[in-house]
């Protein structure tokens, strides 16, 4: 007698360069592969070092042709697919659309936005007590699912593959630290111009509240000569 093993699918639009991806290539490693047979839904051909490195050790990746929802659920659904996760929510190019076919005969919402789906078709929310209360259940459609310590899945021993281009020779006393110069800046961040000590933050700046940036503006004029980056987001206006 053969043991079946678990068929688990998650769905992800961001195998590109995207925090899920970078987050979850470490959990995909650590799965037991005698119990679970894993399939990766990619809804998107944009990939990076992440999403390249989960193609190659996913049991199974499969991108999902552009067509409309329906087909796009019973593609999963053929794979005979019994818990399928999904890793958007309500961001860009979710395919929470394509759940409320309901592929799957159990669903869960997971990482990508530590909020309700707020649909009927989802049945649980992986989260943690510290990020998700349990005392705010009432606030969400699904059961809530609580995982010790912290939900986000991390993987400490990755190479930053995204960010090879800004690690220098290791050599010297700088060894595996890139020149400020490397960053494409609209002003002068080198230490040589004056600016002693450069705040950065690579997070989506339409996400920040105007008291954030308040925040940030007294901690530049409590400390001379520092100035903060930004990424420039899409759509981005002078």
């Amino acid at each position: 007698h053969t043991h079946k093993r678990l068929k688990v699918g998650i769905g992800s639009s961001d195998f590109g360069v995207h925090p899920v991806a970078t987050l979850v290539r470490g959990f995909i490693d650590k799965i037991n592969t005698t119990k679970i047979e894993l399939f990766a839904f990619s809804l998107r051909k944009e990939m990076s070092w992440w999403g390249r490195n989960i193609s190659n050790s996913v049991e199974n990746f499969i991108l999902l042709p552009q067509i409309n929802t329906r087909d796009a659920a019973a593609t999963v659904a053929a794979y005979g697919i019994e818990i399928l996760i999904d890793l958007n929510g309500h961001t860009q190019y979710s395919g929470l659309r394509m759940m409320a076919h309901q592929p799957a005969p159990l669903q869960i919402s997971f990482l990508g936005l530590p909020t309700s789906t707020g649909t009927s078709f989802i049945d649980y929310y992986l989260g943690d007590s510290v990020a998700l209360p349990p005392e705010h259940a009432s606030h969400f459609t699904e059961s809530l699912s609580l995982l010790p310590n912290c939900y986000i899945s991390n993987d400490y021993a990755q190479l930053q593959g995204d960010m090879v281009d800004f690690i220098a020779p290791a050599t010297g006393s700088q060894a595996l630290r890139a020149p400020r110069s490397a960053l494409k800046t609209d002003f002068d961040a080198s230490s040589q111009n004056g600016t002693e000590f450069l705040f950065a933050t690579f997070s989506n700046t339409q996400k920040l509240e105007p008291s954030v940036y308040s925040l940030w503006a007294n901690i530049l004029r409590g400390i001379p000569n520092s100035k903060l980056l930004n990424i420039q987001h899409t759509g981005f206006e002078e």
